[in-house]
């Protein structure tokens, strides 16, 4: 598989990049990574104790990992306690709980920053960042937000074809 050169459609403009270190990664083994960026999915090669510069809205997506450390260029830690939890990415009997640090929140009550942020994280959130303005961001958001949930409610055959086991109950017909 080969590398293929990261660039952004807004290349001549001054673009924010983070750092990404796989942690994963052996003295002797090169590890490659897929991940959708830009309509595409492009490879990433990372090498061992080598922190890697990419793009805010690629490297992003590797914030969610724990075996990966983003960092700014002076190499301090970007914080990521992840985005909470919402309703539609529950699991069945699992209740909704906010954290003494978390509130429910209306998006356009959101800073761009943290817009983009949970933008970034969504398939094609890349496309995405503070010059896309509040109320782009958030229409993203809806839609992207919007489409996940029906395709995590939707069974395969449209209606519910559960049938119930048949009862043996002794009687013979």
């Amino acid at each position: 598989m080969s590398e293929t050169n990261i660039e952004t459609p807004h290349a001549e403009e001054e673009e924010e990049t983070l750092f990404v270190l796989d942690t994963t990664c052996k003295e002797d083994v090169n590890r490659t990574h897929e991940m959708p960026f830009e309509g595409r999915t492009v490879p990433i090669t990372f090498k061992y104790d080598t922190p890697r510069e990419l793009p805010f809205a690629l490297a992003i997506k590797f914030l969610k990992t724990p075996s990966f450390v983003c960092t700014d260029e002076e190499g301090t830690p970007i914080p990521f306690d992840g985005i909470p939890k919402q309703p539609g990415e529950l699991q069945a009997g699992e209740e909704l709980q906010l954290q003494p640090n978390e509130v429910v929140a209306k998006l356009d009550e959101l800073t761009v920053d943290a817009l983009v942020l949970r933008a970034n994280v969504l398939p094609d959130g890349e496309k995405l960042n503070k010059r896309s303005g509040k109320d782009n961001l958030i229409a993203f958001i809806v839609d992207k937000t919007t489409e996940q949930n029906a395709a995590n409610t939707r069974s395969e055959g449209g209606e519910d074809e559960f049938t119930p086991p048949a009862l043996d109950d002794g009687l013979v017909a």
